[in-house]
């Protein structure tokens, strides 16, 4: 079936997108485009690759209020590193210049003061890493050529600039800003300002005037990044025949993919960059709790979480049929899901991982079968580990902010 012609059709609205990182703004709006058939799509304010959150499409007649929604408050959850400045003022950029931390950095009542201070009217010079114009051009784009960018300071407002979380290193920080304020100008001159240096790490747009983040979807549109294959028990088995991929394995469920998954992941990524071996994820086709908590509220789809799973930088996805593998012993959990389909060079699991018919295999257990285990600890949160259970009560509490915290920190 072709495709549509663009042109003017008689669809018309909003849709509020969650863009993951990795996808431009850009990437959005043509992907709707060739879906919808509808060429007059644009996006209220762009979002940077490397940041996740809040996208406002508005389609057909809609977007004639493009530059009205453009002026209103954006909110974001954005981190702050410091110790280093980039040219992009993100963690993409390369390091234009190192600095000590401030000795106070770890303190909140010193943080909450410094962020203070940024809050109301304010000059501010944006970016050479941005869409400003220079001579009629984006800047990034003589910034990318390697020339020097000029950008005269104007005048942004910070509504609200709230301490989330402070740490060695880092500071997590919700900010409410006027249109035209770029994030990474702030953690630029904030890390100046401390007689440091400071870049953002990550960044999440959580709100648009009254539109929210957290009422975007149903997804409607892929507009995902490149991801890695996502095989059955059945096609990895049937490919023995061939060389066993020698790779370092990261197990779980990864229901809601949220903070404490991620940090597990990236582990076992750099584990296997620094070994030389390929990264792998063995986890469910279906989530067991299904089985054990039927309608139990979900963080994610199955379809969801594995797609987030395949987007995290892995180069596969083992993907064990539910609810067969739960009757396995831990003996033949490895025996014939582990060892017919890889070359096990390591396993990283989380701290308490439980696998096998009851639950009763454990990192001992692996152990004792032979195969190396790194079990890491569990990322904590506000005094306690992130887990689903702990987001699912966060959202039954009414508590939305905490349950989004533990999930993007």
């Amino acid at each position: 079936m072709s495709k549509p012609k663009r042109g003017a059709t008689d669809l018309g609205g909003l849709i509020l997108v969650d863009k993951p990182v990795g996808v431009t703004s850009f990437d959005v709006v043509r992907r709707i485009k060739n879906e919808t058939g509808e060429g007059r799509v644009g996006h209220a304010g762009t979002l940077d690759p490397f940041a996740s959150g809040l996208l406002l499409i508005c389609i057909g007649p809609a977007t004639k209020y493009i530059t009205r929604l453009q002026d209103l408050p954006k909110t974001y959850l954005a981190r702050i590193a410091f110790g280093q400045e980039t040219d992009s003022g993100d963690l993409t950029g390369k390091v234009l210049r190192s600095a000590p931390l401030p000795a106070q950095l770890r303190q909140p009542a010193f943080a909450r003061a410094q962020l203070a201070r940024l809050v109301g009217p304010l000059m501010q010079v944006p970016p050479q890493y941005s869409a400003v114009k220079v001579g009629g051009q984006p800047a990034y784009r003589a910034a990318r050529a390697g020339h020097e960018v000029r950008l005269k300071a104007r005048q942004v407002e910070v509504y609200q600039a709230e301490l989330v979380e402070c740490e060695a290193t880092s500071w997590l920080v919700r900010f409410t800003v006027s249109k035209g304020t770029y994030i990474r100008a702030l953690a630029r001159d904030l890390g100046q300002s401390l007689g440091s240096a400071a870049h953002l790490k990550s960044l999440r747009r959580e709100r648009i005037g009254d539109f929210g983040v957290e009422q975007a979807g149903p997804e409607i549109i892929s507009y995902a990044p490149p991801h890695c294959p996502v095989y059955s028990l059945a096609q990895l088995r049937a490919q023995t025949g061939q060389a066993k991929p020698a790779a370092v394995l990261v197990m779980g469920v990864f229901d809601g993919m949220h903070s404490g998954h991620r940090r597990l992941i990236t582990a076992a990524i750099a584990r296997a960059r620094d070994l030389g071996k390929e990264a792998w994820a063995v986890t469910f086709d279906k989530d067991p709790d299904d089985i054990f908590h039927p309608g139990q509220r979900k963080l994610l789809s199955d379809y969801k979480r594995l797609e987030k799973l395949s987007q995290s930088g892995l180069d596969g996805i083992l993907a064990l049929p539910v609810p067969e593998v739960l009757a396995f012993s831990p003996e033949r959990f490895v025996r014939e899901c582990l060892e017919p389909c890889f070359e096990v060079v390591e396993l990283e699991i989380g701290e308490g991982f439980r696998f096998g018919v009851g639950a009763c295999g454990s990192a001992q257990t692996l152990t004792e079968l032979g195969l190396d285990v790194c079990e890491h600890p569990l990322y904590r949160y506000e005094g306690a580990p992130v887990s689903a259970t702990r987001i699912r009560a966060a959202y039954a509490a009414g508590d939305d902010s905490l349950a989004s915290r533990m999930l993007y920190a």
